[in-house]
């Protein structure tokens, strides 16, 4: 089956989330093709209408954050399913 939603619960910043040790994801690594890929294969995997959850300090504020997140949706959108994307303020 596909996930109704997944959260992330992370160290982040205005514009900017840890994805795990050694990854952040940000404006800059979202041009990366293998963060790119990542991206798609987890929104392929989500149930038309799911949602993603990141929870992180301060990920979606300010311009940095409101523009990382639509360049995130935008990759997620990409591959073909209405998925929500949703970030802490």
């Amino acid at each position: 089956g596909k996930a109704q939603s997944v959260t992330i619960v992370t160290e982040g910043s205005s514009g900017s989330f840890q994805l795990t040790h050694e990854r952040n994801v940000n404006d800059s690594t979202l041009k990366d093709a293998v963060m790119i890929d990542f991206w798609r294969n987890l929104s392929s995997k989500m149930v038309e209408g799911g949602s993603v959850n990141i929870l992180g300090s301060d990920v979606a504020m300010g311009s940095d954050g409101q523009s990382m997140l639509a360049d995130l949706n935008a990759i997620m959108d990409s591959a073909g399913n209405d998925v929500d994307l949703f970030a802490s303020i």
